[in-house]
């Protein structure tokens, strides 16, 4: 296969057509792979277009540990010792959030030459998101015609009702150069390169299916497989087990790699009479933990739009402690919620879009700035700008990465006039 372009998780499976690879499935006798948390120290060459700078263990949230530093009734300049850029103030024994509800005056604010507000994001106004994911995994028989149900799956992996003859338009397989261990960390922190995946098959539902057989899958070019090149995807004299793994994706939609709805594992054993492997609601488990308290809120002018958000050169990081690509940024979105406490969107994040009252987004096919003007809702109303009323936050999101948490997210706050 020739891959050489390199993608966060499934959005590079878009490329896979060019190469037209294809891979195995199986299923049974279920096991549950975890990982650890999205925000350790993973390295962050998957994250970067340029080159592999797999040594950036500098620590994404450094600037959290700007408080371990001072005692509790030290009232001195102890915050030399820290990072100074986030807590130069923090000389009590409070978190150091104050900045967020600091009062900026809107005449402090920059501006360009024809009257913008500009928005530059920086990381101390980045939320903080960690996250691991667990993927249960059956075991099938080698060089089998593996089954593949979901006929019993009624909830997506993010806790969302699913019905799954009409909310499943694509079943995809793959096959990685990753143990089952390494997998699902791999697939939460979009950690991997080209050459990790093998193959990959799919086959289309037409809403009219809640199973498939894997020999009735095509390659990701949708073109037809002969049997015996399909067997040799699992064959675990070729592919042993202890070297890869096998993934199976229930998408929405019928683009390669977008709108993932549950995931499963299989592995492959020769002694194993199973060919069936059943994804249900417990396939995949995601937890969370969501920190927007303690950023630093960006402040604009009432029922003002012309405000141009930029991202260009900072953040550095993206919430999942990655290196941060700008033009991985496919969306922006500005929400309101009727209730201004965060600690609701924090313990219920997985449901950020759910909640809000209004959502207004545009789709950033180029560039890393764009207008809040240029923004609309559902209804194709444009947005109007902030006001004193409710929560505003304001997101960045990546569309073509495993993990659907936003890379930035701040809360939007007004100056005072």
């Amino acid at each position: 296969m020739i891959l050489t372009q390199k993608w966060n998780y499934l959005h590079l499976l878009l490329m896979a057509v060019l190469c037209g690879a294809i891979i195995g499935c199986a299923a049974n006798d279920t096991e549950e792979t975890s990982t650890g948390d999205s925000d350790s120290d993973t390295d962050s060459d998957s994250d970067s277009d340029t080159d592999s700078d797999s040594d950036s263990d500098s620590d994404s949230d450094s600037d959290s540990d700007s408080d371990s530093d001072s005692d509790s009734d030290s009232d001195s300049d102890s915050d030399s010792d820290s990072d100074s850029d986030s807590d130069s103030d923090s000389d009590s024994d409070s978190d150091s959030d104050s900045d967020n509800t600091q009062n900026i005056a809107c005449e402090d604010l920059e501006m360009d030459n024809d009257g913008k507000v500009l928005a530059v994001l920086d990381d101390d106004q980045n939320y903080v998101f960690s996250s691991g994911m667990s993927i249960q995994s059956t075991t099938v028989a080698s060089l089998s015609n593996i089954e593949i149900h979901w006929e019993d799956l009624t909830v997506d992996m993010m806790g969302h009702d699913l019905n799954p003859l009409t909310d499943i338009d694509m079943a995809q397989v793959m096959l990685w150069k990753f143990t089952e261990d390494e997998l699902p960390e791999k697939l939460n922190t979009d950690d991997w390169l080209v050459a990790d995946l093998v193959a990959i098959a799919v086959k289309k539902t037409e809403n009219e299916l809640t199973s498939i057989n894997y020999l009735d899958m095509e390659s990701a070019g949708g073109s037809p497989v002969d049997q015996e090149t399909m067997l040799e995807y699992v064959n675990d004299e070729l592919y042993a087990p202890a070297d890869h793994s096998y993934s199976v994706m229930l998408s929405a939609g019928t683009v390669l790699g977008k709108n993932p709805k549950m995931l499963a594992m299989f592995r492959l054993d020769p002694a194993s009479s199973n060919t069936a492997v059943n994804i249900t609601n417990d396939s995949t488990d995601l937890w969370y933990e969501a920190d927007l308290s303690s950023l630093n809120s960006i402040h604009l002018p009432e029922k003002f739009t012309d405000v141009l958000v930029d991202w260009t050169s900072t953040p550095m990081y993206n919430a999942l402690g990655n290196i941060f690509t700008p033009t991985y940024i496919t969306e922006i979105m500005v929400a309101h919620y009727a209730d201004d406490d965060v600690t609701l969107l924090e313990n219920n994040f997985l449901n950020l879009q759910e909640m809000a009252d209004t959502i207004w987004h545009a789709q950033i096919p180029a560039g890393t700035s764009i207008s809040l003007s240029a923004l609309r809702n559902d209804d194709e109303v444009p947005f109007e700008g902030i006001d004193n009323d409710g929560l505003w936050i304001l997101a960045l999101l990546c569309g073509s990465c495993a993990n659907p948490a936003p890379w930035y997210l701040t809360v939007l706050e007004t100056c005072a006039e």
